[in-house]
């Protein structure tokens, strides 16, 4: 019994630290808002995706934000960006780009 319960136990330990490596981080994800206020949506990121958040300027000349999950560790694109950065930590990109509060 003792035998069966420490295999019990180690491959029950194997098996949360394996899954643990593959548990998704969760994300704001909003396309191209103002203001942290204006993005509550929250979405849960894919397996090897983290958090980003993107500051574009318009013809306008305002700024806009966008945010979400990417696999893409630069989370940047070919036109013209005035921030492009990426975290690991759940619902961490609100505190990327300078995004503004109301």
């Amino acid at each position: 019994m003792e035998v069966f319960y420490g295999v019990s136990l180690l491959v029950f330990l194997t098996l949360t630290s394996l899954l643990q490596g593959t548990v998704a981080i969760q994300c704001y994800s909003c396309d191209n808002f103002d203001t942290s206020e204006d993005c509550m949506n929250i979405t849960d990121c894919g397996n090897n995706e983290v958090c980003y958040a993107r500051a574009d300027g318009t013809s306008t000349g305002n700024v806009k934000y966008t945010v979400g999950c990417t696999r893409d560790m630069s989370a940047q694109r070919e036109d013209p960006t005035f921030c492009a950065n990426v975290c690991m930590d759940n619902l961490c990109n609100l505190d990327h780009c300078n995004i503004p509060s109301a």
